[in-house]
């Protein structure tokens, strides 16, 4: 049995037993513990307006507590926060084996749905410097983005933007066109300045990276040393085994956060994304 078949029926026999322990040990829409979060930080910009159209074209649910695949957002969540806050982890890269998997989609919903708690900060940054799409997923267009970050050309703060729909407590740091050269760029210095910047102007909050599929190109495998955790998409009856196996290897154990598996009918059904 390949391992997509194996996290399919774990995510399955887990689902409810995870649902009801994290209810009583945290509440129904509540992640564990946030004591080491800060207050957010008050942004700069007004927060950009956002199309509640766009965002259902885009598959963006998280927003909305009670939704029910909103819901399993908030199980994924809590299980990424559990391992992060457990090691002292602030930087997590969403990444997948290839293209069409939905890493987008679980990047931009991840990050909705953590900025949703009461006590903490959450930054998503698009750093797929290929195919960049949170911006267009979002239906945003801003001046400025990361470009102008590691140039030097624009302070951080003032290329974080907010979104109405998220709050204050979600900051995004877009990208809106490809780069020349991305591998060179997501090694470089600047990109590795930049994620210290991240993690010193929020003190201790959560920076998800929407980041290039991992068999796709090199530009995770540079940006490894630099991140604390992965999480893993990978799309049921479209990854292989043999792609699942070779991100894993790619990976180390200490850095997986977790898998996540979409397009699974059996998962869907039951309202939850997979997680094992």
């Amino acid at each position: 049995m390949d391992q997509i078949k194996k996290a399919i029926e774990r995510a399955k026999a887990n689902a409810a037993a995870t649902a009801t322990a994290i209810e009583r040990q945290v509440g129904p829409g509540h992640a564990a513990s946030a004591e080491n979060w800060q207050q957010p930080a008050k942004s700069k910009a007004p927060a950009l307006n956002v199309s509640h159209q766009q965002l259902e074209r885009s598959r963006i649910v998280a927003h909305l507590p009670g939704n029910a695949v909103a819901m399993s957002f908030d199980l994924l969540r809590t299980r990424v926060l559990q391992f992060m806050w457990s090691k002292g982890l602030s930087t997590l890269v969403v990444t997948s084996p290839t293209g069409a998997c939905g890493k987008t989609v679980t990047s931009i919903n991840l990050a909705f749905s953590m900025a949703r708690l009461e006590s903490g900060h959450t930054v998503l940054v698009d750093l797929d410097l290929r195919k960049p799409q949170v911006a267009n997923y979002l239906g945003i267009r801003p001046g400025l983005d990361v470009f102008g970050v590691l140039a030097g050309k624009t302070a951080l703060s003032d290329a974080l933007v907010t979104l109405d729909v998220a709050g204050p407590r979600l900051s995004i740091l877009p990208t809106l066109t490809s780069a020349d050269r991305p591998s060179e760029m997501v090694a470089s210095q600047e990109v590795k300045d930049l994620v210290k910047s991240l993690v010193a102007e929020f003190e201790k909050c959560i920076v998800v990276f929407d980041m290039p599929p991992l068999l796709f190109a090199d530009d995770l495998i540079s940006f490894l040393p630099t991140v604390d955790a992965v999480l893993l998409v990978v799309a049921a009856g479209e990854s292989t085994e043999e792609e699942v196996a070779e991100c894993l290897r790619m990976i180390p154990d200490n850095k997986l956060a977790g898998l996540v598996l979409t397009k699974s009918e059996e998962v869907q059904r039951s309202s939850y994304y997979g997680y094992a």
